[in-house]
């Protein structure tokens, strides 16, 4: 085997095993990373729901009142 051959080798195996621990090592961070990120996501998404939530709630009182005042009309119109 020349010596271009073996160094050719090496530099290919010492390139992949630096990859591999740069790769693990972006694995390990993105992973913390990504444990905080989906408790950050789970706080908006809730928060997001309580407010749609909210807003469902505050039209149904409204179209509940809308209804009660019809009816009340309704009454008025058809009492003789």
């Amino acid at each position: 085997m020349s010596s271009s051959n073996v160094d050719s080798t090496t530099t290919k195996e010492v390139n992949r095993d630096l990859k591999l621990e740069s790769d693990e090592k972006l694995v390990k961070e993105e992973e913390t990373v990504t444990v905080f990120d989906l408790a950050n996501d789970i706080e908006n998404s809730l928060k997001a729901l309580q407010e749609k939530f909210e807003a469902n709630e505050k039209e149904f009182l409204e179209r509940c009142n809308n209804i009660e005042e019809r009816l009340k009309q309704f009454d008025d119109k058809t009492a003789i």
